[in-house]
């Protein structure tokens, strides 16, 4: 069963805008609905976007871990956890670029395989286009946030005061805007096809014939896309795990400590902490049933080729995400936080 015409369709208009606008270093060719290397002025903006991102992640994680460490300023407790949480989302999208930068080539091959096979596997990005809107409203309520690019130009005599009218704000607060939407977008791109990928992997173990032959060479190919996923992803599957498992810890220690603040941000803390799970659980349960199906086929096999049964080990490790989380690293960073700022001012 093929992609409908609108999941497709959907699908495609994502990938042409990130190479549109650039984010990605590449080029949309609509005919063969697959991508090209970016030249020239494109292959330009794509490196401005890295190196903004790359100066804005390391000035926003010092500038909030000075704020928060420093005497002259006291941040209520809600004000640090929103600040940690804004330099995290920095790190993971300056962690998207610098694997584009460092395999623009691997990764362009492993989209365009992905985009030839789009069969069974359909690309969630309803949750981004309403992530949007929503994350674009956090920078007016608290602009002088020390984690917020417009707190860099404002006159921040404290945490709320900005000193400029409300219809000046927009327009202030729009590198900020940028930022944070930028980051939406870069973590749906590699999670939507990161996800696409794993289910392309596993539908091939289902579909493989029933001749043996045919059977050996089918898993091969297949393995070999597992071992291309890896390999195109290796630095960011290696990181982004635990940086979202760390916000997920921060999320849930703001819910439980600050459940009696603003129902707001009593909601927001768990909305968001839940959108990470599924973020970060989703790729990993999928690459464990890859996982199984590659069990399954090689324990059908090994009478058949002695080889690939000696070698099952090796080869079932290599369809594996590279991704590792614990959940109870989770539990155990939130007691530290509760502990840490137990009679902080909230």
């Amino acid at each position: 069963m093929l992609l409908s015409s609108s999941a497709r369709f959907g699908f495609h208009s994502f990938v042409s805008f990130l190479c549109i606008t650039k984010l990605i270093p590449y080029c949309w060719n609509r005919k063969r609905c697959q991508l090209t290397h970016a030249k020239g002025f494109g292959l330009f903006i794509f490196h401005l976007h890295s190196t903004i991102t790359f100066i804005l992640c390391l000035a926003v994680n010092y500038r909030v871990f000075r704020a928060y460490l420093g005497t002259d300023k006291k941040y209520a407790l809600v004000q640090k956890v929103l600040g940690v949480f804004g330099a995290a989302g920095h790190a993971i999208t300056a962690l998207a670029f610098l694997q584009l930068e460092l395999q623009p080539v691997e990764l362009m091959d492993l989209c365009n395989r992905v985009l030839s096979n789009l069969e069974k596997e359909i690309p969630r990005l309803f949750v981004m286009v309403t992530n949007i809107p929503i994350h674009a409203t956090i920078p007016a309520a608290s602009p002088c946030a020390p984690h917020l690019i417009t707190s860099f130009y404002l006159d921040c005599k404290t945490y709320e005061q900005t000193g400029v009218p409300a219809d000046q704000l927009f327009f202030l607060l729009f590198p900020d805007i940028y930022t944070m939407t930028k980051f939406l977008i870069m973590n749906c791109f590699f999670w939507t096809f990161l996800i696409t990928g794993l289910g392309i992997i596993r539908n091939g173990y289902k579909d493989l014939k029933d001749s043996q032959t045919d059977r050996i060479v089918a898993y091969r190919s297949v393995q070999l896309f597992g071992q291309i996923l890896n390999g195109s992803l290796w630095f960011y599957l290696s990181f982004f795990s635990h940086i979202l498992f760390f916000i997920m810890s921060l999320l849930l220690f703001g819910t439980i400590r600050l459940w009696k603040v603003d129902p707001r941000v009593s909601l927001s803390f768990p909305g968001c902490g839940f959108r990470c799970l599924y973020e970060v659980l989703s790729p990993t349960i999928i690459a464990g049933k890859v996982d199984t199906a590659s069990g399954n086929v090689l324990s059908d096999l090994k009478d058949v080729v002695t080889q690939i049964a000696v070698n099952k080990k090796g080869m079932r490790k290599s369809n594996r995400i590279l991704a590792k989380i614990s959940l109870d690293g989770v539990v155990e960073t939130t007691f530290d936080l509760l502990v840490t700022f137990k009679d902080e001012t909230v």
